[in-house]
């Protein structure tokens, strides 16, 4: 697997295209929902299995000591929902790696790797690459992660990836971030998860996280998203008050 090594921000006309296209998308699956089309069944968070292997120890302790309590569970809710889609979309994944990419995929924006002028995305795959090699695991695996959190902002391009983790790391974090494709899932499944993890004032912490990413990093992906308006999809997040 190649890895991803450079991202930029995307054109602002594709960047409207996907905004307007993932809302069509969106409404029509509502709608089609409300007809008791494929209505999304509830999952309990107790039916959820997370990994418990060494590494996977370790990778959620290293993930504990690096981020804040609120982004700590937001990594956790991304599994989570990420699972409880995998389930739903019937898709088949290495549940350990797309688990270490989950736990792993916001070291970027801690004060350790936060660097001064590379994309945040591109710190935490490399700091959660080396993580994962310095640990005994094998160069597939690391790259794999590394590929998840390097894409995992990267709208209209993670989630067309062959690879069922590095799209479930993607779509699992855009449920809590931003309710992407939230309608996929029931909203007593999507309350019970911010129940057992709870969200800790994430909208304020994730605005402010995005804010300075993109006034730092002004040709960075996030700042291309911050300038249509995502940091008030954010705060516009329905299924969640903070």
């Amino acid at each position: 697997m190649s890895l991803t090594t450079n991202l930029h921000r995307r054109s602002v006309p594709y960047l409207i295209y996907w905004i307007a296209s993932t809302e069509i998308k969106t409404q029509v699956k509502k709608a089609l929902h409300r007809l008791g089309w494929n209505p999304p069944k509830a999952i309990a968070v107790a039916e959820i299995e997370v990994p418990d292997s060494k590494i996977a120890n370790q990778a959620t302790a290293y993930a504990m000591e690096l981020n804040t309590p609120s982004i700590f569970n937001h990594v956790l809710r991304t599994y989570y929902y990420g699972e409880m889609l995998a389930q739903t979309y019937g898709w088949k994944r290495d549940r350990e790696a797309f688990y270490l990419a989950a736990i792993l995929h916001d070291l970027g924006i801690s004060k350790r790797f936060d660097s001064p002028d590379q994309a945040f995305e591109l710190d935490g795959a490399q700091a959660a690459r080396n993580f994962l090699l310095t640990n005994g695991q094998p160069d597939e695996l690391a790259d794999l992660v590394h590929e998840a959190i390097a894409l995992h902002t990267s709208v209209g391009v993670a989630d067309k990836m062959s690879e069922p983790e590095i799209r479930l790391v993607h779509i699992g974090a855009g449920v809590d971030v931003i309710a992407y494709r939230a309608e996929d899932l029931h909203p007593e499944s999507i309350k019970a998860v911010a129940q057992e993890l709870p969200r800790l004032g994430f909208k304020k912490e994730a605005v402010r996280v995005f804010s300075q990413q993109a006034e730092g990093k002004p040709h960075s992906p996030i700042a291309g998203l911050a300038a249509l308006g995502f940091p008030e999809k954010i705060r516009d997040n329905p299924y969640f008050s903070e």
